[in-house]
């Protein structure tokens, strides 16, 4: 949403570019932009030279996916991997109805369950060239959905909580750039005309500040690798080596998060998320201990 903005202020660059005021609010909309884009897990590194469509660049990605995910299921089931197995549970059609900003994440999800087996996948279908094209897959598509109006926003930060810098890029809008856009309305018409489009679409799309985020722990720390659930929808995640995960584009209401790690008991929690809000969430599981596991 931002990122359409942004795009329209490029294109008309030339047109306010000679305006210090607007530079600078420009400025500073781009810089907290990309303090966003910076910490977004999910952030994908731009690929050259893509001559493919979006939607081509999706049908491949999901087709190298799926090679993964059938290959992974394979040898989870012959080294009896249920982390594994259960982590690659999703069919050629569930990627296929996947949202585009859950296309990329969910592909993801699948080339990071795989990578840690792939030496030994090679009779099953899958190698270390095979899981190379499928990142560079995910890569070029997630660089093209940059480009609608679709793009993703708001991204856990580093020194400031992600609502923070999604409250600022507002003011900036708001208390700034809204106004000072006012005097091209007669001088480029056009040009006023496409960022107020863009604005609205900003304004409208208000689940896109939407996140649930939160950390998951047992008695010796976070855990890495635990498998997160919303249940109910498609949301699916893995935390990181922090112990952390993060869903975006929940609609507001209440949720029931699954969590399952190897050695611990699964937990379901109920959660609620607040629209243009951080909601957050700790969960500490509970060790099996060698008794447990006997009887």
């Amino acid at each position: 949403m931002l990122d359409a903005e942004l795009l329209t202020l490029t294109k008309f660059n030339t047109v306010w570019s000679g305006n210090p005021v607007m530079v600078a609010a420009v400025g500073s909309l781009q810089a907290k932009v990309n303090s966003i884009n910076t910490q977004d897990q999910a952030q994908k590194a731009s690929t050259k030279g893509i001559t493919m469509t979006k939607e081509q660049a999706k049908t491949a990605m999901i087709d190298l996916a799926y090679s993964h995910i059938v290959a992974g299921k394979a040898y989870a089931t012959a080294t009896n991997n249920t982390l594994l197995k259960e982590t690659l549970h999703y069919s050629h059609s569930d990627l296929k109805k996947l949202k585009d900003t859950d296309c990329d994440d969910v592909c993801q999800i699948v080339k990071d369950a795989v990578s840690p087996f792939i030496a030994s996948m090679a009779n099953y279908g899958a190698t270390a060239a095979t899981l190379t094209a499928l990142q560079n897959g995910i890569n070029a598509f997630s660089a093209m959905i940059g480009k609608p109006r679709s793009q993703k926003a708001a991204t856990v930060v580093a020194t400031k909580t992600i609502d923070q810098y999604i409250r600022e890029t507002r003011t900036i809008n708001k208390e700034s750039l809204d106004l000072i856009i006012e005097q091209y309305k007669t001088i480029n018409p056009a040009f006023y005309k496409e960022y107020k489009s863009a604005r609205m679409i900003v304004d409208i799309g208000s689940h896109f500040t939407t996140v649930l985020m939160g950390l998951i722990l047992d008695e010796n720390g976070p855990i890495e690798n635990a498998v997160v659930k919303v249940r109910d929808t498609t949301k699916f995640k893995k935390t990181d080596a922090k112990g952390s995960f993060k869903f975006l584009g929940l609609a507001e209401g209440g949720y029931v998060v699954e969590v399952t790690a190897p050695n611990n008991k699964a937990v379901s929690v109920k959660v609620k998320v607040t629209e243009k809000d951080v909601s957050k969430v700790e969960i500490k599981l509970e060790r099996i201990l060698s008794d447990d596991a006997i009887g």
